[in-house]
């Protein structure tokens, strides 16, 4: 395990390390994982950092969750990092919340990402993602696709609020509608005290 007085956490070809219970603010990126696997980043409060929260980069089969992530340039950051787990956290009053740089295969579930500058998500050739009961709110653009090719991820049961302007969501061009924007199948979902 990390020690709780880090002043910032750098794993490189690591496997099965846990990043918990940690205040990391006034540094370059908090977290960062490199060619890292099967490891756990939670509980932590990341703010201030002059790059990222949190960088993921060829790492994989790793969990996130329940990180408060703010005041950062972007809050996470994922390059060619695939089937990884994103629950519960928080991506607030960033310059980007969350930017995916060709990463495949990741599950997000329940995170807040909010009050960021220019987008709450930003998508880049990206596959295969899961998107499900995120509240993405009060970000200048809500979510925005790039080089993203048609049906590629699924979204779906998320609320977004209070996006814009300009937009909520924003495809880099007519050519590209990607996305399933539907659940895969059947579900039960509530919604002002009834249930659908």
């Amino acid at each position: 395990d990390v020690p709780t007085d880090a002043g910032q956490v750098i794993l490189v070809n690591s496997d099965n390390i846990k990043v918990e219970n940690l205040n990391i603010s006034n540094t370059s990126t908090a977290v960062e994982l490199w060619g890292t696997t099967n490891s756990r980043v939670a509980n932590n409060n990341l703010s201030n950092s002059n790059n990222y929260g949190i960088l993921l980069n060829s790492a994989s089969n790793n969990e996130i969750k329940n990180n408060a992530v703010n005041a950062d340039d972007v809050g996470l950051v994922m390059i060619s990092s695939d089937n990884n787990t994103f629950t519960d956290n928080s991506f607030s009053s960033n310059l980007i919340g969350m930017n995916l740089y060709m990463s495949n295969d990741n599950y997000f579930h329940n995170n807040i990402i909010s009050g960021n500058t220019i987008y709450g998500i930003y998508l880049y050739a990206v596959a295969d993602n899961i998107f499900t009961k995120n509240q993405i709110s009060n970000n200048q653009y809500g979510i925005r696709f790039q080089e993203v090719p048609p049906r590629a991820n699924t979204i779906y049961l998320n609320n977004f609020i209070n996006n814009g302007p300009p937009y909520t969501i924003f495809y880099n061009s007519a050519q590209w509608v990607p996305d399933n924007w539907n659940s895969p199948e059947k579900i039960t979902y509530s919604y002002n005290n009834n249930s659908y």
